[in-house]
């Protein structure tokens, strides 16, 4: 809330993997859901996928690249 009353991206979504790997498995799951293919393997296929892409982002220190204004 703080970065949309500043008028800014929120940090979230520019510093760290977090909010772009919980925005990648909400638009996975999204197209799952249109598609009529959720069940309990693909939720726990994405689930598992989600945690790992964070994994690999913590341990090899990913960073979303800088937006320089």
């Amino acid at each position: 809330m703080r970065d949309i009353l500043i008028n800014r991206v929120p940090t979230i979504l520019t510093s760290e993997f977090y909010g772009s790997v919980a925005l990648l498995i909400g638009i996975i799951i999204y197209i799952l859901g249109i598609i009529n293919f959720i069940n309990s393997v693909t939720i726990l296929s994405v689930f598992i996928i989600g945690i790992t892409i964070r994994y690999f982002a913590l341990k090899f220190n990913w960073h979303l690249p800088k937006v320089y204004k």
